[in-house]
């Protein structure tokens, strides 16, 4: 959980949107102000590299 509260402090809440989305609550992740956070490639990578860590632990 640490790898993803590091990645959090720097996407804020459009990280626990994409998770949302992911896991098949939400259908996007677009939000009102999504200004100031926002996640690029390499942020996009770094959540697979966490869900592959998490995947035995996660219910599909």
């Amino acid at each position: 959980m640490l790898m993803m509260a590091v990645l959090e402090q720097h996407t804020g809440y459009v990280l626990q949107k994409e998770i949302l989305r992911r896991r098949w609550v939400f259908k996007t992740v677009v939000m009102r102000d999504t200004r100031r956070f926002s996640m690029d490639a390499g942020d996009q990578q770094e959540l697979d590299e966490i869900f592959e860590v998490l995947r035995p632990y996660l219910r599909v």
